[in-house]
């Protein structure tokens, strides 16, 4: 839960994160849904078409996202053999290295992607993630509002609350109230991390008795101790 990151040294807060933050979101790529969970089609389609730039890079996707990473930087080293300037190549690796904890390739990796085709929607929120874990929370702050703008209905939770964090963390205090009140069916199952925020928000404030409406995030602690990890904020 991300309360209880925030309470952590930052060392360990940003390797828990990046658990949340790369583990739930695995790669996006523009394919035919059907094929996601046909590794033997793609194998087909490339003994046909060797060169196929996009078969290569759907079964990466697909070995990757069965933990067989090793495959997956086979296929996609020869994708780049075929056409280097593919954003798709520069984001998947990317991807790996950011689950390596490769972070600084990681960043190289996804900017070139962003550099290639500043449309590919995916690396805005990979950066935004990225810069997450790193505390550069105006970085991600601005990646993932591109992202946010436009991702709705595939939007997940995880990027909605690390979103309103790095708005609190920027002290937009009542930024964050906003975009965690704008997607309430996407939060449902988030109850403890929304009412964190909303108490840090609140009490940030200066509205400390809307605060106290929210310190349900955690029963283990006590009321005191909810004060002090949200003034610690």
């Amino acid at each position: 839960l991300l309360y209880l990151l925030f309470s952590k040294q930052k060392f360990m807060t940003l390797a828990l994160f990046l658990a949340i933050v790369f583990g739930y979101s695995l790669i996006t790529i523009q394919r035919n849904k059907v094929w996601l969970s046909d590794q033997a089609l793609y194998q087909s389609m490339l003994r046909d078409a060797p060169n196929s730039v996009k078969g290569r890079l759907n079964l990466a996707t697909t070995l990757y996202e069965k933990g067989n990473i090793d495959a997956a930087k086979k296929q996609v080293l020869i994708a780049s053999t075929i056409y280097k300037d593919h954003p798709t190549i520069y984001f998947i690796l990317g991807t790996i290295a950011a689950n390596e904890k490769k972070f600084d390739q990681a960043e190289t990796l996804f900017l070139k992607a962003h550099t290639l085709d500043l449309l590919y929607a995916p690396v805005y929120k990979s950066l935004g993630q990225l810069y997450f874990t790193r505390g550069e929370y105006q970085k991600a702050k601005e990646y993932l509002k591109t992202y946010i703008d436009n991702a709705y209905p595939t939007l997940m939770p995880q990027e909605i609350l690390i979103y309103a964090y790095s708005l609190a963390k920027l002290r937009q205090y009542q930024q964050s109230l906003e975009i965690l009140d704008q997607y309430p069916d996407k939060l449902i199952n988030f109850a403890d991390n929304v009412s964190f925020l909303k108490a840090v928000n609140y009490y940030k404030l200066g509205q400390k008795d809307q605060a106290k409406d929210y310190l349900n995030f955690d029963s283990k602690l006590s009321e005191t101790q909810k004060i002090e990890l949200i003034e610690k904020f």
